[in-house]
């Protein structure tokens, strides 16, 4: 009586097998997943949470345009045409380079469904992509060290209006210790922006979270604007790096080891709540130049938001790297600080 005899029971319900005998389903519902070994030759065990059918393996299709169907999600991102809504129809886990958006303007609708990645970047943007989850509850993973959910490159253009994008084993354990498997949930070096059905996840202590910027020049400078959202986690929730032009106009951001926002570039916050929890180390917002280059200036301006440290000792804003390298301008102009601006007595970068 070993593994294969309990998921027999959990799988076959009230069907018993005598010692030795064997199980060939083709068909049925069933509330456990039912294993590859016990479907009958050309079936396979179909579903998910909890609700399972055994289907011909040829029927299964994983994507749909319109009224046309297509076996693997790859293959309908392969013929989707400008204006296109590619709509995922069960959840897929897609091998290779995974999935690769280029040379066409399209819409991933996500349909609740879980989009996750074998060994590459989950989704790999090239062109412009709007990604949409429809009856809500869908999510882009990525589980593989190195890798994102979402890569978007330089001169494409991303919308992010729904969707959790996550990376469910990332194992972060602090700056120093990426735990084997961590990387940016998001990285953008095109153009991004996110609505508020949008959310992004990242329970790691090593990598931040969002990354923008970092592979761009002065003529082609990464751009993300936030016009809502829930972002949560990295060892920085966003981290604006070389030539990033990063615009928050609204959204939920919080950070559990480090800062929630990190400015190397230049940063502009208008509106939104940021808060650091009780772990969290450093102070809410970062912002400092580094080494006299032009791609980290170090500008942040900030019009309004609530920004809430998580202890009388954490000052909401760092606006320093070390003694050489500062803030190039920290403009506050409007805002709820609940906790100190600055520590005074570590206080270096220009502040009006």
């Amino acid at each position: 009586r070993g593994l294969g005899d309990v998921y027999k029971r959990q799988a076959l319900g009230s069907i018993r097998l005598a010692p030795g005998a064997n199980a060939s389903v083709s068909g049925g519902s069933f509330s456990h997943e039912v294993p590859a070994e016990y479907c009958a030759t050309g079936f396979v065990c179909d579903g998910e949470n909890g609700s399972y059918d055994i289907v011909r393996a040829d029927s299964i299709v994983e994507a749909q345009i319109g009224d046309t169907t297509y076996k693997t999600l790859a293959e309908a991102i392969a013929a989707a045409k400008d204006g296109d809504t590619v709509v995922l129809l069960r959840s897929v886990s897609v091998d290779g380079e995974g999935i690769v958006v280029s040379g066409k303007a399209i819409t991933l609708d996500l349909n609740g469904k879980k989009l996750t990645n074998k060994a590459s970047h989950t989704i790999t943007n090239n062109g412009t992509l709007t990604v949409t989850d429809s009856i809500g509850g869908g999510v882009v993973d990525n589980i593989t060290h190195a890798k994102a959910a979402l890569s978007n490159a330089v001169d494409a253009t991303a919308t992010l209006e729904g969707g959790t994008f996550m990376r469910s084993k990332e194992a972060g354990k602090d700056g120093n210790n990426s735990g084997g498997n961590s990387y940016y949930t998001i990285e953008n070096y095109g153009s991004m922006s996110f609505d508020s059905g949008a959310s992004v996840e990242n329970a790691g202590h090593f990598s931040s979270m969002i990354r923008n910027g970092g592979k761009n020049t002065a003529e082609s400078p990464a751009k993300m604007t936030i016009d809502g959202g829930t972002f949560s986690g990295g060892i920085n929730t966003i981290k604006n790096d070389d030539y990033g032009n990063l615009t928050i106009n609204n959204g939920n951001f919080d950070n559990t080891s480090q800062y929630v926002i990190m400015n190397w570039s230049k940063a502009t916050i208008n509106n939104g709540t940021f808060k650091t929890s009780s772990k969290a180390t450093s102070a809410v917002l970062f912002n400092s130049s580094y080494g006299n280059d032009p791609a980290d200036t170090g500008s942040l301006e900030v019009n309004g938001g609530t920004f809430t440290t998580n202890s009388a000792a954490q000052p909401v804003l760092t606006n320093y790297y070390d003694a050489n390298n500062t803030a190039t301008s920290t403009v506050i102009n409007n805002g709820i600080f609940n906790g100190d601006l600055v520590n005074e007595s570590e206080h270096k970068g220009p502040l009006s």
